[in-house]
């Protein structure tokens, strides 16, 4: 039984991580079905998800077949997986109708939209919820007899598929009658134009109220004894700086009981731009869990990018294996990579004159990004994304009990500043921009483990250095709960603008008071020939000049410090006392200046647990490390730049290990520390665990030589007794595999 804890998931009460992977059964004919679950099963997955599209199993009204449904997870239980299932009623997909049938738009008329921008409906019309409940009825009615109570392994289902993401992606409200109606009632007038907000705020109700609706659906079905999951989208153009949208949506939708959210995250690779964007997505989705919740991501793009078969997306190999490392250090206890295999789309009963009549819009053939693509070949990706799947799956018991060890700082998250999925036009650009591309980056690459906190919620104790995005417009309660933050003692760094407003529109000033601060200018790019120069003072005072496109100048009033002034003339950056605490503010677009900030990191009091110190020139290595209550620990490291790098990282003041690690040109490494495998303890090694054995351990050659401390001595190589640790160095220069270290049951490697 699938169950939740401590931010854990729990099988039976003890911690896993699920290693999942999406297998449309309808795109595949079922003698491929047993190929392609065994191709999971060679990565180390253990969990198997796939979506279940009423178009499909109920195309004419009445006439509900799942048979098929019920074949295939059948044969994913004799595999050993642990099935989810996402029922829909939404899909997406890229299926006609989102994956509806066509009769539903005939049958519930009161549920489409009046402004059809999409093939959306209304969630909570009445004859639409009917419908839903006899699909809930006849398909979750089937899959009840696959859960746990009754000695099956179907353990998760997903209710509906992005709720709201239609609505944001066309910037369009789902208005109908009957939704004006309710509105009417909860707000005690009519719906007019220029009523975004509060429409965007019901909405949230709303779509709340459908997954409660669609929860009970369920449960009456006979669902009993597994988790619900809600998805959340929001990713685009390559990018997380929008997702932080769909968790504010659906955040309340999230909330209740026995419901987990989970991330949808498409982004272009992994690089120096976007992996910023993948903490965030991760801190942002933690932070809105209630208490206890685990975070997960239940659309984990694996493919290469060329999703449209154009090659004009073509994330290198290393991408996925990055994207893995970084997401399980972070936390996640779910990866469901989507989409594991591509297939085919079939062509639906009846001719519908749109030109190939089939399913999907995406043609004959979908998923020609997936790992393993629609004919069933590997993609040039995998060699190196199933050997990341194994590794991870061979220490996954150990992670799924670790926490990030995060450091003292923590990134501000605040919901109203993404309540506009009505209204783009209202999108600040300074809402995240330079906090988000700038600040964090920057934190990152200095080694700082920052953990995102809720500005609607108590702030953590451990949290003294609150970084915080900042525009003209910040609701009263955070500002509240900002100001009430640094005057008992801790540290605040704004970046964006100094608030004017409240999240409505309001003049609000109140962060601006209590700091002394008047606000004189403000300018956001586009309305002359340069950008202005600006110089570096106070603490930062030696550093280059440098120019912004963006800016707000402020006379900072008695007591502050400047710290970046315009070339002509305005103060745009100061720190200053307020209270016990310290507040700096950068008012402008900044650069990515490491020196810079770690001035003012110290300035704020930021204490850094891991610390890196690199024989190459560059800065595009990730690091953080993650421990559990038994003592164990690992240290990820991710290697963004294309050279060789040898590094030495302290942690809490200690070396990891003895001597520099060795991190390849972009390769990653995840080395363990006091990890006990069962028949031997390994104390530290600069080398990472390839496969576990029965009495023996594989490790990954990525140095000509390598290091292990062990508890035991081996068997099969020769070692030097040293402080009670058994040391073994091994010569790596002729192997082709990687090193057998065994400990019992005869001589290997």
């Amino acid at each position: 039984m699938l169950t939740y804890r401590d931010e854990r998931l729990l099988i039976d009460g003890k911690p896993v991580t699920l290693l999942s992977g999406e297998v449309h059964y309808f795109r595949l004919d079922p003698s491929q079905w047993a190929d392609r679950l065994d191709r999971m099963r060679e990565c180390g997955m253990n969990a198997v998800a796939t979506y279940v599209p009423w178009l499909l199993h109920e195309y004419r009204e009445g006439d509900i077949r799942v048979e098929a449904v019920e074949e295939f997870i059948s044969l994913c239980e004799k595999r050993g997986f642990w099935v989810i299932l996402r029922p829909g009623p939404f899909i997406m997909a890229e299926m006609k109708n989102e994956g509806i049938p066509d009769w539903v738009y005939t049958r519930c008329p009161g549920a489409v939209p009046e402004n059809a921008a999409s093939r959306t409906l209304d969630y909570m019309d009445p004859d639409y919820l009917r419908c839903v409940k006899r699909w809930y009825d006849a398909v979750l009615g089937m899959a009840a007899r696959h859960t746990p109570r009754y000695g099956g392994r179907l353990v998760m289902v997903q209710l509906d598929n992005e709720i709201g993401m239609l609505e944001w992606v066309t910037h369009s409200p789902t208005l109908t009658p009957g939704l004006r109606r309710d509105f009417e009632a909860w707000f005690g007038g009519p719906y007019r134009a220029g009523m975004e907000a509060a429409l965007s705020r019901f909405m949230r109700r709303r779509y709340a109220d459908y997954v409660r609706t669609l929860m009970e659906y369920a449960r009456e079905a006979g669902m009993r004894d597994v988790l619900y999951m809600v998805n959340i989208h929001g990713t685009g153009e390559g990018r997380g700086l929008t997702y932080p949208i769909g968790v504010s949506q659906l955040e309340a939708a999230c909330a209740p009981e026995g419901i987990i959210s989970g991330s949808d995250v498409y982004l272009d690779g992994f690089t120096m731009r976007d992996f910023t964007d993948m903490t965030l997505i991760n801190g942002i989705t933690a932070c809105a869990n209630a208490p206890g919740k685990p975070l997960c991501s239940m659309e984990f793009a694996c493919g290469d990018t060329n999703y449209a078969d154009d090659l004009m997306g073509r994330a290198p190999a290393y991408a996925c294996d990055f994207t893995t490392r970084l997401f399980l250090c972070q936390g996640n206890r779910l990866l469901n990579h989507y989409l594991f295999c591509g297939g085919v789309n079939g062509r639906l009963p009846d001719p519908r004159g749109d030109g190939n009549d089939r399913f999907s819009f995406t043609g004959e053939y979908h998923g020609y990004a997936a790992p393993i693509g629609p004919d069933g070949t590997p993609n040039q990706n995998w060699p190196r994304y199933s050997r990341v799947l194994r590794q991870m799956a061979a220490i996954g018991d150990h992670l799924a009990d670790c926490d990030l060890e995060a450091d003292n700082v923590a990134f501000g998250y605040d919901p109203d500043l993404y309540m506009n999925e009505f209204r783009p036009d209202l999108e600040d650009g300074n809402r995240d921009g330079g906090c988000w591309n700038q600040t964090m980056r920057a934190l990152l690459l200095l080694g700082v483990k920052p953990r995102t906190v809720h500005m609607k919620r108590p702030i953590p104790a451990q949290v003294h250095c609150l970084v915080l995005p900042s525009c003209r417009r910040m609701s009263e309660d955070v500002q509240r709960a900002a100001l009430n933050h640094v005057t008992r003692g801790g540290t605040l760094l704004l970046h964006g603008r100094i608030p004017v407003e409240d999240e409505t529109g309001r003049p609000l000033t109140l962060l601006a008071d209590a700091l002394g601060v008047r606000v004189t200018r403000e300018y956001n790019g586009g309305r002359q020939y340069y950008d202005p120069a600006v110089r570096h003072v106070g603490p930062l005072a030696g550093f280059r000049e440098f120019h912004a496109s963006g800016w707000q100048t402020v006379e900072p009033g008695p007591e502050a410090e400047p710290l970046l002034e315009l070339y002509e003339g305005g103060c745009v950056g100061f720190t200053k006392k307020l209270g016990s605490g310290r507040v700096a503010a950068l008012l402008t677009e900044y650069k990515c200046y490491l020196s810079r900030y770690e001035i003012l990191l110290d300035l704020l009091g930021v204490r850094r647990t891991l610390r890196l110190d690199t024989d190459t020139p560059g800065v595009g290595v990730y690091a953080a490390n993650v421990k559990n209550p038994a003592g164990e620990e690992f240290l990820f490291l991710i290697n963004m730049d294309d050279c060789d790098k040898a590094l030495s990282v302290e942690a809490n003041g200690k070396p990891w290990l003895p001597g520099a690690i060795r991190l390849p040109s972009l390769d990653a490494l995840t080395l363990p520390r006091n990890v006990h495998f069962g028949f031997v303890r390994v104390l530290w090694s600069s080398a990472e665990i390839l496969e576990v054995r029965d009495g023996s351990l594989v490790f990954r050659v990525t140095e000509p030589v390598s290091r292990f401390a062990f508890d035991r001595p081996p068997v099969n190589r020769e070692f030097r007794l040293e402080n009670g640790q058994y040391i073994v160095e091994t010569d790596n220069r002729l192997l082709e595999g990687g090193v057998v270290i065994s400990f019992g049951g005869g001589m290997e490697g």
